[in-house]
């Protein structure tokens, strides 16, 4: 029978805290946890600190569209040097089939010398070498075009030097309008930073000019290096060193200047 009485109670008393805002907090405060209370305060401060942080991201995404348009341009380049690689690709792939027709033939001399040690022994040693003549052969054909387009008159063709206790790998005297002058060559399959500084050690070295003297060349000296492929840190010496660099796909550095 109290049912009714207390819904009728309950009733007003929802009136009363609807038309009290004093009543109405003190009833929220009875009612609810420091928690629950503080959650408008703290949702609030989550919106701004939301609000801050999408502001970042969306900076953060410009700056990375703007990155993006950077790595295209980085891109382009990649490409163009690719042009390049393939280019020399064509000069490594011409080299290659002159090594497998050497492998051919050195694999005949195997099957035709099977049994005699010695001799065969010879035959590797002789691939070893037509290895390494792959390079200065490549430094020869390289170096005439290269001295060629500059308008220089050669002396001569490109040849070895047999320096008794050294060698120079190709040599060749040419006029430049302005007299006589000889460009040396050290030339590497791979060419890295200690084939540079060894053959420049060796161009200082007393007494190197008066054996190439002795040879038939004579100073003013042009050094270049020669690589099937050129390092980073062998151009970095040769800068270092004034000597110029050549590759498969011409002059890579020219020389600082003649030595005398």
């Amino acid at each position: 029978m109290q049912e009714p009485h207390a819904q009728d109670e309950l009733r007003q008393i929802i009136r009363l805290v609807r038309t009290n805002d004093e009543l109405a907090d003190e009833l929220r405060r009875a009612l609810l946890s420091d928690e629950l209370l503080k959650l408008p305060e703290r949702f609030a401060e989550f919106t701004t600190s939301a609000i801050r942080t999408f502001g970042a991201f969306y900076r953060d995404l410009a700056d990375l569209r703007h990155d993006l348009g950077l790595v295209r341009e980085e891109l382009g380049v990649l490409r163009h040097d690719l042009g390049l690689v393939r280019e020399e690709l064509g000069v490594l792939r011409h080299d290659l089939r002159a090594v497998q027709e050497d492998l051919g033939a050195l694999k005949a001399s195997v099957t035709a010398l099977a049994g005699e040690s010695s001799d065969l022994r010879s035959e590797f040693g002789k691939f070893a070498e037509r290895l390494g003549e792959v390079s200065e052969d490549g430094a020869d054909a390289v170096l005439v075009t290269v001295l060629s387009e500059k308008g220089y008159r050669l002396l001569g063709d490109p040849s070895p030097v047999d320096l008794g206790h050294d060698e120079v790998d190709s040599a060749v005297a040419f006029d430049d309008g302005s007299g006589a002058r000889t460009a040396v060559v050290e030339a590497k399959f791979r060419l890295r930073a200690s084939h540079v500084q060894d053959f420049a050690r060796r161009l200082a070295t007393p007494g190197w000019a008066g054996t190439m003297a002795r040879a038939g060349f004579r100073p003013p000296w042009v050094p270049y290096v020669y690589g099937g492929r050129v390092y980073a840190d062998a151009l970095a010496a040769a800068k270092s060193a004034g000597i110029g660099v050549l590759g498969p796909g011409g002059e890579r550095r020219a020389p600082s200047g003649a030595v005398s």
